[in-house]
């Protein structure tokens, strides 16, 4: 079966999940890699890992001096085996108050009910910024042989608050909704950007949005 530019083995996939078995760094070690690896080995198509931070601002995973070696170490054990896979590029914006323990980035003040801190309000350049750090991500993933980014655009995290009228109401930043390259102040701008990032450059050869 034919995915962007590679092509699995069959229609199964294990889909995104947190293992809980990741190190101390929250990149792939060897407990996580072998949960992997026991998929392939019983004959999963395609592995998604579970999210992995983009930006300082919900703890970088790709500025972590071991990710290329971890991703690259997690690929080619689960290349081994027959089996592809993709790793999950992630911001969760307004929901990541609990992360850092400051106030979390968001396209406007206001609070989700997880944590009810009250955001920071992405500037033009802040949002230029988290867009690079897609970019950023994808580039070390390639770099590692993996086979695809999911961009994780779900579950009321930063890419559904830009679509979202419900958390980008009031006071929204539009200077920061159109900071990816339009020309008008759309919120709706800001989620496809990732995809056509060039600072990173947005290099991986299958990104996906989820």
């Amino acid at each position: 079966m034919k995915v962007g530019s590679f092509t699995i083995r069959n229609r199964i996939m294990s889909t995104p999940h947190h293992t809980a078995f990741t190190d101390p760094d929250g990149l792939p070690g060897p407990r996580e890699i072998a949960y992997w690896v026991a998929k392939a080995k019983g004959g999963i198509g395609l592995i998604g890992s579970h999210v992995h931070g983009i930006h300082y601002s919900t703890g970088n995973s790709f500025a972590q001096p071991a990710a290329l070696t971890k991703f690259r170490a997690a690929t080619e054990a689960i290349h081994e085996h027959g089996a592809k896979f993709v790793c999950q590029l992630w911001h969760p914006g307004a929901q990541g108050g609990m992360l850092t323990g400051g106030s979390p980035w968001a396209p406007s003040p206001v609070s989700q009910p997880d944590t009810w801190a009250v955001p920071h309000e992405m500037t033009t350049a802040e949002t230029r910024e988290v867009i690079a750090g897609y970019g950023r991500g994808a580039a070390i993933l390639r770099e590692a042989g993996v086979d695809g980014a999911e961009i994780h655009g779900a579950h009321g995290y930063l890419i559904t608050q830009f679509l979202s009228p419900f958390p980008t109401r009031g006071t929204m930043n539009t200077a920061a909704t159109s900071s990816a390259g339009s020309t008008s102040p759309s919120r709706s701008s800001m989620p496809f950007a990732p995809r056509w990032a060039r600072t990173g450059p947005w290099v991986c050869a299958s990104p996906a949005m989820r």
